[in-house]
């Protein structure tokens, strides 16, 4: 087995860690798995040398994976045979699970889901007073504008002590 540490990112499906492109490929700890490594994506196993990189590929697979929305484990690995590398990707011929670690939020998320998730709540945007956030028209509301700002204040003030 090659030295080192090598790392893919797979999901997770009823208790079971699955090809995030295939949906079929089953991997586990302590599996051998083996798929001979050939040049132009006609074989092989894919891995990263980082977990970062691993990370950085589920944002490059396919249209047609067939896990995209599934929870995420991040799979440590040894490697064997020859390594196919073309456009950043690593293809092998063997590898052998040494670890599964589920993807934390802190880590890029546990799913594509959860990333569009978090990518679509929105920002916190400071509350602006309500005189400032639709200024008055006339010199009444303004008037009136600032008693219920300092009704609101004094009211604060005796909930407080």
């Amino acid at each position: 087995f090659e030295r080192g540490d090598f790392y893919k990112v797979v999901a997770l499906v009823e208790g079971r860690l699955l090809s995030i492109y295939d949906g079929v490929t089953e991997y586990a700890v302590g599996r051998l798995l083996r798929d001979r490594a050939l040049p132009k994506h006609r074989g092989g196993l894919y891995v990263a040398r980082s977990p970062q990189e691993a990370l950085r590929a589920t944002f490059t697979l396919p249209q047609s994976s067939k896990l995209p929305w599934a929870p995420r484990y991040l799979l440590r690995c040894h490697v064997q045979g020859p390594i196919e590398e073309y456009r950043g990707k690593l293809a092998v011929s063997a590898l052998l699970v040494l670890s599964a670690s589920p993807l934390s939020a802190a880590f890029g998320g546990a799913s594509y889901a959860a990333r569009c998730r978090r990518a679509r709540q929105p920002q916190a945007r400071p509350q602006l007073a309500p005189e400032v956030a639709q200024p008055p028209r006339n010199r009444e509301a303004s008037e009136a504008a600032r008693l219920v700002s300092a009704a609101a204040s004094t009211a604060g003030s005796a909930i407080l002590f």
